[in-house]
């Protein structure tokens, strides 16, 4: 419309702005939903095994996994002495707990190098 002098140069300008205005909040608009788009596959990866085995996970999982998996389980771990003496489970277990959704218990099975 410039070149045939349907709009001058002017208003050229103003609605050029106007649209690259548009056109940049469309592309952060995008990008934000190709972030929250994108999935951690190991993430799930982990969390479906830990559903499947919770014990062997841990036991196959690096230090720092280890522990914001005990986070994820209880709430406080007291020690005294190298000793574990009380556990308080985190609030949603308890809540499931409250309703038999987890049964928490103090008999662990035995290992299988054990029985040997």
């Amino acid at each position: 419309r410039l070149l045939d002098y349907t709009i001058d140069s002017l208003t050229f300008k103003r609605l050029h702005t106007e649209l690259e205005t548009q056109i940049q909040a469309i592309d952060d608009n995008m990008a934000k939903l190709e972030s929250t788009r994108s999935v951690d596959f190991s993430l799930i990866e982990e969390i479906l095994s830990l559903t499947r085995n919770v014990y062997q996970t841990y036991k196959d999982a690096k230090p720092s996994i280890k522990k914001n998996y005990l986070k994820f389980f209880f709430e406080e771990i007291l020690v005294n002495d190298g000793e574990i003496v009380a556990v308080k489970a985190n609030p949603l277990f308890e809540s499931l707990k409250g309703i038999n959704s987890v049964i928490l218990s103090n008999i662990w099975l035995l290992r299988v190098d054990s029985n040997h």
